[in-house]
């Protein structure tokens, strides 16, 4: 991966800040890799048929407009889609997958916009804590101060169970903002998808299977964080886990 890495940097003529940016996006697949995660192709657009099956996010889609095409607003949706109309079986799971998504939503690139009783098996638990550990070993390995906050049911939507926010710490604001979501949906979006697993018997009901998701690094937020934390007056220095993939150690 890192022979990759300089190839990337040899072949573009990028600038330092652009640089900077694709190493982030290197180091997380890195980052995924290491945990054995299954990183899946990019989809950046889902039938509309598909996606009023999801939950929307932020308010995306207008339900009195008829679409055929969506861009697709978090890598979750595609990936939970991969499994619409299937049955797994024990053998099958968990199914564990990593996605990377352009993030089409209204709220891209506006600074600062994010100022605006559940049966929960412990199965789903277990690997909600992992998702999240995940996170926290990205975060803690770029030396950036985070907090990890308990989301309370009322600022929930309706898909999650339980949810978990990861925010780092900006010194300009001086305030704590959000860099990754875990949530525990259990099986909301695998009964609109109709995903289950196991062997159903007559006027027996299917069993569905839980689905998680979690952000691992939302790029262009770290990038923005990275600078806040890393820069002294006069430059930005680089991160030291990212240094042995570019040829410089600051930016000036």
């Amino acid at each position: 991966m890192q022979n990759e890495v300089e190839v990337i940097l040899l072949e573009r003529n990028s600038t330092p800040e652009e640089t900077i940016e694709e190493i982030i996006s290197q180091f997380e697949n890195l980052h995924i890799k290491d945990r054995q995660l299954r990183l899946k192709e990019r989809i950046d657009e889902l039938d509309g048929e598909i996606m009023s099956l999801l939950p929307t996010v932020g308010n995306i889609l207008d339900s009195s407009v008829p679409i055929h095409k969506t861009d697709d607003a978090t890598s979750e949706q595609p990936l939970t889609a991969l499994f619409m109309n299937k049955r797994l079986t024990d053998f099958d799971l968990p199914k564990i997958y990593a996605g990377e998504s352009l993030c089409f939503r209204k709220e891209a690139g506006a600074y600062g916009k994010d100022n605006a009783g559940i049966f929960r098996p412990s199965e789903s638990e277990m690997y909600h804590d992992q998702m999240l550990n995940i996170s926290r070993e990205f975060y803690e390995s770029l030396d950036l101060s985070y907090q990890v906050v308990l989301i309370s049911s009322g600022e929930m939507n309706d898909a999650a169970s339980k949810k978990y926010d990861l925010e780092a710490f900006f010194p300009n604001a001086g305030k704590y903002r959000e860099l990754v979501s875990a949530s525990n949906c259990t099986d909301y979006q695998s009964r609109n998808l109709n995903v289950y697993y196991g062997f159903t018997k007559a006027n027996e009901k299917p069993q569905f299977v839980h689905m998680l998701n979690s952000t691992l690094c939302a790029i262009q937020r770290t990038l923005c964080c990275i600078v806040e934390n890393y820069q002294d007056g006069l430059k930005i220095i680089v991160p030291e886990v990212l240094r042995k993939y570019v040829t410089f150690d600051y930016i000036e």
